[in-house]
């Protein structure tokens, strides 16, 4: 099973090279659209490690709040995203744990969802682009798939990660980790960590304790103060210190080291890097790291025998979460700071209006352009399939129809793209948020040459002239917007 892992190492600088101009324009898109929004990554196994990055890079670089979590986290203990956004990192994309993740988190509102996959036309990545709000980042390594612990797939989802950050990565990294001698001895791995190196404290404890290498415990440095250092107390012999070190922990760990007592086996592996870019640096020479363990087993990391319990226990099926009420009344509740038993008003509201709603005779029905019939990811693409053969489902029923937009002439040609043309003049269109009307039909509107009134006008020299303005964005002024 597997591949060498000594083979998946020497590939690692020419994925990185490919990594820094593969097209991750799904992704960065992702990350502009989300980056005022809290952000729930998840990812399990080599992936785990890829969504600790994602979240730690969310909240430096993006400023706002962000976890990870695994799938089996989010299909527990998740029941209202509110509104946050959600990234699934998977290599494969055929995980049924990340699938079942997905289509929950979908349930529970999330904003939007990225799905970053490793590999083409996975089950994964095809679930998500049925969502609305789905952008789906699908980029094969050149290296091909990974042996047992992830390796270059991990390093270039990193890579994409960092770059839809708006992270200026160098051209070339590091990529040889310290040398080790004796590791068998140590039956435990402290590994010290801070900072931007707590993603790859997670990924040495995952592929540490995944190959059989020892048990890996992670502690951040200041934590390994309250209690962690016992082990090392009692079992001196048996315990090896990895340290790793960013220019930001520099200090830190070296006080940490000067404390420890004579005689304990210390590894240091170090960047000289900053920020995203020194853990990724660090992370590749982590992978170093492990291979060095694995050397002084005798064991190679990327082909173990797995046993058949291990196989039965990876594809034993997530569990299904309870029983979720709907979106609608869960989006009422948290507006309205309500809770069971008082949210059982919501739930009552909730059921009487379905039932009216199912009984009325409904001839006409208005919906906002973006966000309803186009998700954000859509609006250069149009409108989907699926929602393009609703529509005209309700059209031939004789339905009225009117879209209301901020937009003007690119919703006219997506609607007319998406319906019959027989049909057109049961559609109205509101253009410039309902400021122009005219049918479906009516190929001259929005007239964008019809003349400003004299408020618009004041408005439009007053927000040219303003220079914070004429720096970031371009004003365009139509006759009632």
């Amino acid at each position: 099973m597997g591949r060498q892992y000594s083979g998946e190492l020497e590939a690692l600088p020419a994925t990185y090279t490919w990594a820094l101009e593969a097209d991750i324009e799904p992704l960065r898109r992702f990350a502009a659209s989300v980056s005022r929004s809290s952000l729930l990554a998840i990812g399990s196994g080599g992936s785990s490690t890829a969504a600790h990055f994602a979240a730690v890079l969310h909240r430096l670089q993006a400023g706002a709040f962000a976890r990870h979590g695994t799938p089996l986290d989010a299909l527990l203990t998740d029941r209202d995203l509110g509104g946050a956004a959600v990234m699934l990192l998977s290599a494969s994309g055929r995980n049924r744990d990340a699938i079942a993740a997905l289509e929950h988190c979908a349930r529970i509102d999330a904003r939007a969802v990225a799905v970053v996959c490793t590999q083409q036309g996975s089950k994964l990545a095809l679930a998500a682009k049925k969502l609305g709000q789905g952008y789906v980042l699908e980029c094969p390594v050149p290296s091909g798939r990974d042996g047992f612990l992830a390796t270059n797939s991990l390093l270039a989802t990193c890579v994409f990660l960092a770059r839809a950050y708006e992270v200026e990565l160098p051209p070339t990294l590091a990529f040889a980790g310290p040398e080790i001698r004796n590791s068998p001895r140590h039956a435990v791995m402290e590994i010290l960590y801070g900072g931007w190196a707590s993603p790859v404290a997670t990924d040495l404890e995952s592929k540490l304790n995944e190959a059989a290498l020892g048990s890996a415990q992670i502690a951040d440095y200041r934590n390994f103060g309250h209690g962690r250092h016992l082990r090392l107390a009692r079992y001196p012999d048996e315990t090896l210190v990895v340290q790793l070190i960013t220019p930001e922990t520099a200090e830190i760990a070296a006080k940490v080291k000067a404390l420890l007592p004579d005689g304990i086996d210390v590894v240091e592996v170090a960047t000289r890097l900053s920020g995203p870019a020194g853990a990724i640096e660090l992370m590749a020479k982590g992978f170093a790291f492990v291979g060095s363990v694995a050397r002084n087993h005798s064991i190679d990391p990327g082909r173990p025998q797995v046993p058949t319990f291990g196989r039965r226990l990876y594809h034993l099926p997530p569990p299904q979460p309870s029983e979720e009420r709907p979106a609608p009344i869960r989006r009422k509740e948290r507006l309205l700071q309500l809770r069971e038993p008082a949210g059982g008003v919501v739930t009552a509201a909730f059921k009487d209006f379905t039932r009216r709603l199912a009984r009325a005779q409904i001839r006409g029905l208005v919906l906002d352009y973006d966000g309803t019939l186009c998700s954000p990811e859509e609006r250069f693409t149009g409108i989907r399939p699926e929602i393009s053969q609703e529509l005209q489902r309700l059209l031939n029923g004789g339905l009225i129809l009117g879209v209301a937009s901020g937009r003007g002439r690119s919703v006219r040609e997506a609607l007319q793209r998406a319906v019959k043309p027989t049909t057109w003049n049961q559609v109205v269109l509101g253009y410039y948020n309902g400021g122009e009307l005219a049918p479906l039909a009516d190929d001259t509107s929005p007239d964008r040459d019809a003349p400003l009134d004299s408020l618009m006008e004041l408005a439009h020299q007053r927000l040219g002239a303003d220079p914070l303005l004429r720096k970031s964005a371009t004003v365009t002024a139509r006759r009632a917007q």
